[in-house]
């Protein structure tokens, strides 16, 4: 069967720098960020993905996706990033022991790290987390590997509908303060 979308393709966000950001964790896997920019700006947002999935969800050709739309709202700065169980690494086709504590303690520190250092110390940084990406991203903030990051009651509902997306409210919403993070992960702090 023909593919009629390449796989991994990047063709659904247009008129925006795309870059690719790899980096390491500290139990020493290679991960990567997606960057795409219209403009800098004082808001910028990461997506994370659910669990089978990766970024490409966010940035799907065949219709109007996630990273178009924060876009068009304004958040000209948007990076996805692909941690340890996206299904753009290869490594995910076998059998491997990975826990969302590992996602949790090894996979956002480093990858919040890499934004802030492209971005500077004085934006803004909010995460949309989808499914597992949620639970995980959740751990480590309670978890307190997540350094200065602020969990706000919603303060709008957004419209997603017109973009062709499922609108969903979510009960928190973590916007990351504008100091440097500087972090040492403990895994004690997660009952390791």
């Amino acid at each position: 069967m023909e593919r009629k979308i390449p796989l991994y393709t990047l063709e659904g966000v247009q008129n925006a720098a795309i870059t690719t950001h790899p980096f390491s964790t500290p139990d020493k896997l290679g991960l990567s960020l997606l960057r795409f920019l219209k403009s800098p700006c004082d808001d910028v947002v990461m997506i994370i993905h659910g669990l089978t999935t990766s970024s490409d969800m966010f940035i799907m050709p065949e219709h109007k996706n996630l990273v178009t739309y924060l876009h068009e709202q304004g958040y000209t700065d948007v990076w996805c990033l692909d941690y340890r169980m996206s299904n753009r690494y290869s490594y995910n086709l076998m059998r491997h022991r990975y826990t969302m504590d590992d996602i949790a303690l090894f996979d956002y520190p480093p990858a919040l790290d890499v934004i802030r250092k492209a971005v500077g110390p004085g934006r803004r940084i909010h995460v949309i987390s989808h499914c597992l990406g949620a639970v995980s991203f959740t751990m480590g903030l309670f978890g307190g590997v997540i350094k200065g990051a602020q969990c706000r009651g919603q303060q709008r509902r957004v419209d997603a509908t017109r973009a062709g997306l499922v609108e969903v409210q979510a009960p928190c919403r973590a916007v990351l303060d504008r100091e440097d993070h500087q972090r040492a992960i403990r895994v004690s702090q997660l009952g390791r």
